[in-house]
């Protein structure tokens, strides 16, 4: 072989195969006919060009998409033989066709006939949907992608690939960004999630071309086409081809609606269209047809699922059959009065149940959403079931969840029952209504299941904007059973008979799956303050719970309010505590607080004003309560910021212009043990004995990455996301996940990674 660009040389060996000749070059390499020797069998050879092949990440990725494309078997899509590498080279064996790119078909022949066209297009349908079904997203549906061959028979080829290509390298090609920018969708154009729905979009554009030989929006220059993709309205088939039939331009314009939901629901039912619309069969009228095209205006499974209202308004269509609707159409003024009817007799039952209401507001019963006012109303009422989360396989290893939970981010995560379950911490984005409220979703990536344990809790004074109710910290994890499993502290604040001061409480809450939603109000001896509470409990800003479950720690003000206490609870047998011992002081405020791994020392960081934070440590004892300072500046400190032996401390020191660097500081003295690069927060993988940390890529958005702590401290990437992520990440105590979200405003999008298969 000579090099990327020029022709091999006759019986060139590369590995066990010979290369004959070229027969196509693109942005990721360079493809050749080939004999594998061992099998005898012609193939079509693709080998990663030079530029791309010295980074390990992106080989990495080549090997595992190649990999899952590999086991789709469908007569529409290019086998995959082999994936390897012969010495550095790494390289994709694939069935060897007799074929024409659709490109090259196109510009020799401009257009195609409208049978034609719809014929190749269902072909690649069939192809997308067994893809689909198997959860993995082409991204780059486009002519130069779709083979034809003898008898018009398809073979789409390059899934996956155009995944790769945004990877660690954030590559251009030609001057335009990652893609062919006529086929992409708007939601790529802007760098939102994609889904299965963005193949159908570019299968809308390549049909739009081949019965018209040109596309839905055209432009000088990429930015200028990309604007009108993204806001612009597309041209309409009959302005370019008159004769076009009716079902075949409404087809066309459903496929490459801008937003996803409005499109066909899945590929699949987007073939059975093409078929009947080629076969002549209206799309209204057909026997069974009338849901399969309502549903091209229906959702289909989007990250944030729509109200129910809004998915009614959605339906362009009927859903009955002819002759009901006709019996509906005689007696739709009978059903109008009827309705009529039902609706002035609701709003005065409504009225009824308002007035009702206010002579029974003293029992303070509220809806999740609504106000949080005391704990007669029962926090089990908080709790319930339902859909509240989509599940995408974004990537090997890769779970995306988008949360339907507009205004809300990621505020904190953990893993209180040891297992995969998470429970999620979300807070209203500031200066948005939901500013101040909290809420609580319990999520399962291994079952792909999500409930919600708390809906949003709005603050107890607006004016104040201090929340009623938040996570203070999460249950212990360990093999070893203890009261804790499976529960999560809260801070609980009411006012007493609704009006005063606040008043607060500590809460225990259960939220074991297989086990109704519980709390219990911890209960302290009563020497520690007024009924038994620590004073002024309402402004515990942290909180930490020992390993094995039986001493709790907490930060908070003194009645004063000029000194923070950091007291240890120990003790427990269920939810009631012997002792209440302060073990350390400060006169600044607490944010944050841990136990080591073996209990025996507290580590607490503290505000330090414009210098930004202190870190200190205190044996838990309460034998020094100064405490020694081990670090200070801009610090992010891990959610468990011990190593396992606890000797260690990681520590992300953030820069002014929001660049970190992590470091490993000795517990005893704070000296710096290891400098480890970017990071602007971090977490412990115990099973893998490495941190997983958020670093910017070279496009300057976050992305999760692994590094080794021992020398040379390798850095591996692990997630590829096309909008990036947010600076935190957090990781389960058996290292099998770590979950951030995505940079990304409006409603939440969870990202979990299971380490287990990307750790290798």
């Amino acid at each position: 072989m000579q090099g990327d660009t020029g022709a091999a040389s006759s019986c060139a060996m590369f590995g066990n195969y010979r290369i004959l000749e070229t027969v196509g070059q693109g942005g990721m390499g360079v493809v050749y006919r080939a004999v594998d020797v061992s099998l005898e069998r012609t193939c079509a050879l693709k080998v990663l060009r030079e530029h791309l092949r010295g980074h390990s990440n992106l080989i990495a990725r080549f090997y595992r998409e190649a990999e899952a494309v590999a086991q789709l078997d469908h007569p529409n899509i290019v086998h995959i033989y082999s994936v390897g590498s012969v010495g550095n080279i790494p390289y994709m064996a694939m069935e060897y066709l007799e074929s024409e790119a659709l490109s090259r078909i196109l510009e020799r022949e401009n257009h195609l006939d409208v049978q034609r066209a719809l014929y190749l297009a269902e072909q690649v349908a069939r192809a997308l949907a067994c893809a689909h079904e198997a959860r993995i997203i082409h991204r780059d549906i486009k002519p130069g992608n779709i083979l034809i061959g003898a008898d018009d028979h398809v073979h789409v080829l390059d899934f996956g690939i155009a995944k790769l290509l945004s990877a660690e390298v954030q590559l251009t090609l030609d001057g335009s960004r990652l893609g062919t920018p006529q086929y992409m969708s708007p939601e790529r154009c802007q760098n939102k999630l994609i889904t299965a729905s963005s193949d159908i979009y570019s299968l809308g554009v390549v049909l739009f071309q081949m019965i018209s030989g040109r596309l839905p929006y055209e432009a000088s220059t990429p930015v200028s086409l990309i604007r009108k993709i993204i806001a612009g309205p597309p041209t309409r088939l009959k302005e370019l081809m008159p004769d076009v039939p009716r079902d075949v331009e409404r087809l066309v314009a459903f496929m490459i609606e801008k937003d996803p939901k409005d499109r066909p629901a899945n590929a699949e039912a987007l073939a059975d269209a093409i078929a009947r619309v080629s076969a002549g069969e209206s799309l209204d009228e057909a026997e069974g047809m009338a849901d399969v095209f309502a549903s091209f205006r229906q959702t289909m499974g989007t990250p944030t699922p729509l109200p129910a209202e809004k998915h009614i308004r959605s339906a362009r269509r009927p859903l009955l059959p002819r002759a009901l609707r006709e019996r509906f159409q005689k007696t739709r003024h009978k059903l109008i009065d009827r309705m009529l009817l039902l609706a002035v007799v609701g709003a005065a039952l409504a009225a009824t149940l308002a007035i009702g209401g206010l002579a029974f507001s003293r029992a303070r019963w509220a809806a999740p959403h609504d106000t949080v006012y005391g704990r007669d109303h029962g926090i089990h009422r908080w709790a319930y079931g339902g859909a509240c989360a989509t599940w995408i396989n974004e990537a090997q290893g890769i779970i995306l969840a988008p949360i339907h939970l507009p205004g809300f981010h990621l505020k904190r995560a953990g893993w209180p029952s040891g297992g995969s379950e998470t429970l999620v911490e979300f807070a209203g984005q500031s200066d948005t209504a939901r500013e101040g409220q909290y809420a609580v979703y319990a999520l399962d990536p291994a079952g792909r299941q999500a409930r919600i344990s708390f809906a949003p809790v709005k603050p107890v004074d607006d004016a104040r904007r201090e929340p009623a109710l938040c996570v203070l910290t999460f249950g212990p994890h360990g093999a070893h059973e203890t009261a804790w499993q499976g529960r999560a502290l809260l801070r609980y604040i009411e006012r007493e008979n609704g009006t005063g001061p606040p008043v607060g409480s500590l809460l225990s809450y259960m939220c074991e799956p297989a086990r109704p939603a519980t709390h219990s109000v911890l209960t302290f001896p009563r020497e520690a303050g007024p009924g038994g509470l620590p004073p002024a409990i309402g402004s515990v800003e942290a909180a930490d719970v020992r390993a094995d479950g039986r001493a709790l720690a907490i930060a908070c003000a003194t009645e004063r309010g000029d000194a923070w206490e950091i007291a240890q609870v120990a003790g427990f047998g269920k939810l009631f505590a012997d002792t209440y011992s302060v073990v350390a002081r400060t006169v600044v405020p607490v944010r944050q607080l841990n136990y080591s791994p073996d209990g025996s020392q507290l580590t607490f960081l503290c505000d330090a004003g414009r210098s930004g934070a202190k870190l200190l440590v205190a044996p838990a004892d309460g034998s020094n309560p100064q405490g020694r300072l081990l670090a200070a500046g801009d610090l992010q400190v891990a959610a468990a910021p011990f190593s396992p032996d606890g000797r260690r401390l990681a520590v992300a020191f953030r820069e002014k212009d929001g660049t970190g660097v992590l470091r490993l500081i000795r517990s005893d003295d704070g000296a710096v043990e290891a400098e480890l690069g970017a990071a602007a927060s971090c977490a412990w993988d115990f099973r893998g004995e490495r941190l997983v940390v958020t670093a910017k890529d070279r496009k300057g958005l976050y992305q999760v990455w692994a590094v080794d702590p021992r020398p040379p401290h390798q850095r591996v990437q692990l997630t590829y996301l096309g909008s990036g992520t947010i600076p935190d990440v957090y990781v389960s105590p058996d290292g099998a996940w770590a979950l951030t979200s995505l940079a990304e405003t409006g409603s939440p999008t969870l990202v979990f990674i299971s380490l287990s298969r990307v750790r290798s």
